[in-house]
């Protein structure tokens, strides 16, 4: 009886949270999307390249800033633990950004020569602030994800959105391109940081050198294996944009920016929502030696049913949508939607339950299959390189390669679940 009265209140606080980081992210994900079709005919699809550029460079570098140890914030039971992480986490992204720094100005002419634009040069400047405020805000929603404040993390999505998306049409309308691209996105993530802030450093006095030292030491296996699991992961994702400029041009870019931005919505709006607070509830259930296959399974189920009827119709308009939305000029880009659409179907349902290997710390079994997918990335980029494959060609083979990637990592996910011993 009393279990039976348990199971039904997390259920219900399992649905409030995700209602709750839903409706903010929701939000967050409207404004950009109602200010789209005035960006796109402000910019061009090379402006967007730009962006994409830039956006690919300080997401692979921000994997590092942190040492991966912001994923440990949620995972102890004592509150002072999970502060010094976060502590130690923000002092070692803000050295790492003091040398990226110094190796930007260093190597400037060396780094614009490799990735073969020469736009870049002035905005590789800007990578180390971009780093700072993006790292810390990993810090700080998975810190508020523990405590549980999702009205908190739900208005800090929405004000960096606000900030973004002004920033971005009224630099845009004063002339400044692509600046007004970059400079939006790079100040929107600091103004997220000011908002959630707030709850961690009123446990300032909670920081300790020597405890920081000893989380350090306790959670090594996020920097030695995570860190370079989730860099391998987002040079999967992100290496790409570096290559597609590189190996075609910044215009083709620009409009596959579009593409993943269009296509990144559902993922990051409900699929980013649910996957925190399945981290969190998770987490807990593991702490508290519960049944995990049973929200696991949930999980997919739900995401299932809601992103499919979504996705089947969106093959059939989206290339009329892109053409009215965001131009004529965009509609080449919903054609190349309709080609990853399977890809992102499964990515959605997969990114849902992302942090199980970071719940059981199987660090090496993510590092494993983050470094083949890395691997076979990097082999169809020079293939297609090799063979000067047209893009579309490029866009069908990543498309399957991807898509089953995704389905092993949910098989492997579940059974990470099904074999833990649990009390049910």
């Amino acid at each position: 009886m009393i279990k039976s009265i348990k199971d039904k209140i997390n259920k219900h606080n399992f649905i409030k949270n995700t209602l709750t980081l839903l409706t903010g992210t929701t939000i967050s994900q409207a404004i950009p999307i109602l200010i789209a079709p005035i960006l796109t005919r402000i910019y061009s699809p090379s402006d967007f390249g730009i962006l994409a550029l830039f956006g690919s460079i300080t997401i692979i570098l921000s994997t590092i800033a942190n040492g991966a140890y912001d994923l440990a914030i949620v995972l102890p039971k004592k509150d002072n633990e999970a502060v010094n992480i976060a502590a130690l986490s923000a002092l070692i992204s803000f050295s790492f950004s003091i040398l990226i720094l110094l190796t930007v100005i260093i190597f400037n002419s060396a780094i614009t020569s490799l990735l073969n634009i020469k736009e870049i040069s002035y905005w590789l400047y800007f990578i180390p602030i971009s780093i700072i405020g993006r790292s810390w805000y990993r810090i700080l929603s998975y810190y508020n994800t523990r405590i549980k404040r999702y009205k908190t993390i739900s208005k800090a999505n929405i004000i960096k959105s606000i900030v973004l998306s002004g920033l971005q049409l009224i630099l845009g309308l004063l002339g400044i391109k692509p600046g007004g691209l970059v400079y939006g996105q790079i100040i929107s993530f600091y103004s997220g940081d000011i908002n959630m802030a707030q709850n961690l450093w009123r446990k300032r006095k909670l920081f300790s050198l020597k405890k920081i030292k000893r989380m350090a030491k306790r959670y090594k296996d996020f920097p030695k294996y995570s860190i370079t699991a989730i860099l391998s992961d987002d040079l999967t994702n992100n290496l790409i944009n570096i290559l597609i400029s590189n190996l075609y041009t910044t215009y083709i870019l620009g409009l596959f920016s579009m593409v993943n931005r269009v296509l990144g919505v559902p993922i990051s709006l409900i699929g980013g929502t649910i996957s925190q607070v399945y981290f969190q509830e998770a987490t807990q259930r593991k702490n508290n030696k519960q049944n995990l296959t049973k929200i696991f399974s949930s999980t997919i189920k739900h995401t299932f049913l809601i992103s499919f009827p979504i996705f089947i119709l969106s093959f059939f308009i989206i290339e009329d949508v892109f053409a009215f939305v965001f131009g004529e000029e965009w509609r080449i880009a919903g054609f190349y939607t309709k080609i990853l659409l399977p890809m992102f179907f499964i990515k959605f349902i997969s990114s849902n339950v992302s942090y199980t290997f970071s719940i059981f710390e199987k660090q090496k079994i993510s590092f494993a299959l983050n470094i083949a997918a890395l691997i076979i990335t990097l082999i169809i980029m020079y293939i297609s390189y090799y063979f000067k494959f047209s893009f579309i060609t490029l866009l069908i083979i990543i498309s399957i390669v991807q898509s089953i990637r995704y389905l092993i990592t949910l098989l492997i996910e579940y059974n990470i679940t099904k074999s833990y011993l649990t009390n049910d």
